[in-house]
């Protein structure tokens, strides 16, 4: 299984690990960040099957997933499941209005 990442996914990565690295001036957070996103990222390849079904109102994604980042609960990877493995839509804070961001987000 491989991990496939959508270019939203990386603009949402870099923006958080920006946040923490610039507006908080914590480097050693920012790196932590990203190392959690991708420790859970490798988690989910290994079993998806973990990470309930999020209701999304997206009908392109009848079967979006969701899985907190391993020290960062409040941010969260939203995939789905593919043949080959998993492929990340998303990866954002729950303050930010996820319903609204993952209803207008497109393939």
């Amino acid at each position: 299984m491989k991990i496939s990442i959508a270019r939203l996914r990386r603009d949402d990565l870099t923006r958080q690990f920006r946040y923490y690295l610039v507006a908080l001036d914590q480097p050693v957070l920012a790196v932590r960040f990203k190392k959690a996103v991708w420790e859970t990222a490798t988690l989910l390849k290994r079993w998806p099957h973990i990470a309930p079904i999020y209701e999304s109102r997206n009908s392109e994604y009848p079967s979006l997933r969701s899985w907190p980042a391993k020290g960062f609960e409040a941010t969260r990877l939203y995939f789905r499941l593919q043949p080959e493995g998993i492929f990340v839509i998303r990866i954002l804070h729950g303050k930010q209005n996820v319903r609204k961001i993952l209803s207008r987000h497109k393939p």
